[in-house]
């Protein structure tokens, strides 16, 4: 991010509060960027407004939209200053999925960065344009490319229970069903693998049938096929790379191999059957954090044995987020389920959460900065993200529904061709 604009997005202090055994640091919260986005016509005025959404989704901008020509002097744009703006985002439409924009750091009148981007479709050219931009002023990507997976229960039929897998847009919360099932199924998980220079995207899920809870492939269009079929339950799954991932089966961790040379796959037992183990997720070491008996153990996988980190109270679903090794988990406080995060180690434990409802079944956003989960309160269970810079949380699915398992994909052009 470029220093002037470093100015104009800072921190509120940092407030310590006390919890239990916990001294627990309550996050901080940045003010937002003021930016003036400009388009210069009637045609790219409708893709101003919807890139103008995205932004405002994250809670991090203040957005002015107003029709213009492009800047040809530095005093064109120094003037925003004097109005309160940050930084100026110029929009032109050059064909139907075509557009060029320019940002512009106003206290010196400096060009950011200029692109031309065309894609396959409008939505598609606005979320790389947005996506571009908010990359360029906070490092990192941002959810705009980015999609949630979760599960549904739909209207029970004769008695029977029924699901769907769903997966929604995390800006405006518009879902769609990927697959409709007669059986029960719980705990997706994204996998993205780099295969013959492509990357591949599916989802695994668990599906509870007569005999077992097996592990099932899908696609984004809804085609499925088995990766476990085995006796006992197959619940919480992580995929290292294409070739490994770590699963969860009737509460004890395997560890599964794929040796390319003989074309065979190793299953290795990694705990005992004594304890419960669930929610296995991976660190950049290899090492697996995972839930035993409410409490948050972490397997080394050189020394080949688990220890308990050093988390008190009652804990449940950890998620590690691939690039800190930062761990998300819900914990219990005073009878409600709220969101914590640590290291790697158990150490430098923040809670995140405070309000009404149990927030269960976290998930990290690729960047960081974002956590979907579940949010049950009374009857209701509704899919919601936390923001971590805002410490706001942002509700996606309705009251009426009975919604869960949710888990935050990496950012992929695919959902929006």
């Amino acid at each position: 991010m470029y220093t002037s604009i470093l100015k104009a997005i800072f921190f509120c202090s940092i407030s310590i509060i006390f919890c239990e055994s916990f001294v627990i640091e309550k996050p901080q919260t940045r003010k937002p960027l003021h930016m003036a986005l400009i388009y210069e016509d009637s045609i790219a005025q409708q893709a101003a407004q919807n890139i103008k959404k995205l932004f405002m989704s994250t809670g991090l901008f203040e957005i002015t939209l107003s029709a213009g020509s492009a800047p040809k002097a530095k005093q064109e744009i120094m003037h925003y200053v004097h109005k309160g703006f940050s930084a100026v985002l110029f929009l032109q439409q050059l064909d139907n999925n075509k557009m060029a924009y320019r940002l512009y750091d106003v206290t010196d009148a400096s060009m950011l960065v200029g692109k031309t981007i065309s894609s396959t479709s409008q939505d598609l050219t606005q979320r790389l344009i947005a996506d571009g931009v908010y990359t360029h002023l906070f490092n990192h990507a941002s959810y705009f490319l980015t999609k949630i997976a979760y599960v549904k229960k739909s209207p029970t039929i004769r008695n029977k229970k029924r699901t769907e897998l769903c997966m929604l847009d995390p800006v405006d919360g518009l879902s769609q069903t990927i697959v409709k099932d007669n059986r029960i199924l719980v705990a997706p998980q994204w996998s993205h693998i780099e295969q013959d220079l492509q990357e591949k995207i599916w989802i695994s899920v668990s599906e509870f049938t007569p005999s077992n809870v097996r592990l099932l492939g899908l696609d984004l269009h809804g085609n499925s096929w088995p990766i476990l079929d085995l006796a006992g339950t197959c619940v919480g799954t992580a995929q290292q790379n294409e070739s490994t991932f770590v699963y969860v089966r009737s509460g004890v961790l395997w560890l599964y191999e794929f040796d390319k040379k003989n074309k065979k796959g190793y299953h290795t037992k990694l705990t005992d059957s004594k304890n419960t183990c669930g929610c296995p997720s991976l660190l950049k070491s290899g090492d697996i954090i995972y839930s035993c008996n409410n409490k948050i153990y972490r397997y080394d996988r050189y020394e080949k044995k688990s220890y308990q980190l050093p988390i008190n109270g009652n804990c449940s679903a950890p998620d590690v987020h691939k690039l800190t090794d930062r761990i998300i988990f819900s914990r219990n406080v005073k009878g409600i389920q709220q969101l914590h995060s640590s290291d790697a180690n158990g150490k430098n434990i923040t809670q995140l959460t405070f309000g009404s409802g149990n927030k269960i079944d976290a998930c990290w956003s690729s960047c960081g900065n974002y956590i979907v989960y579940t949010r049950c309160e009374g009857p209701s269970e509704q899919i919601a993200i936390y923001n971590l810079m805002t410490q706001t949380e942002k509700i996606l699915t309705p009251t009426h529904q009975h919604c869960g398992y949710p888990s935050w994909s990496a950012s992929n052009i695919q959902f929006y061709s």
